[in-house]
């Protein structure tokens, strides 16, 4: 993993609590978007909920994060109000 990737890997735990990962409003890109689909896709995460409520994620963030979280096991919500 890059040093970026690692960095945006672990403030995305700090931002996880109770298996909900709640990144309402934070100003997620279609750039930000695709590394999420990225931290999903590598399974090591414990999440069930995902909140990603009034951010920019754009038509091919939601596709990679579409892909990503259909193979995932854990997560069972995501809120996209």
């Amino acid at each position: 993993k890059n040093k970026q990737f690692k960095k945006f890997e672990a403030k995305l735990s700090e931002l996880s609590y109770n298996r909900r990962c709640n990144l309402t409003n934070m100003l997620i890109s279609t750039e930000t978007a695709v590394l999420l689909a990225r931290w999903i896709m590598t399974g090591a995460i414990d999440i069930t909920h995902l909140i990603l409520s009034k951010n920019a994620l754009g038509d091919e963030g939601l596709q990679k994060l579409a892909t990503a979280i259909s193979v995932n096991k854990t997560i069972v919500s995501v809120d996209l109000s």
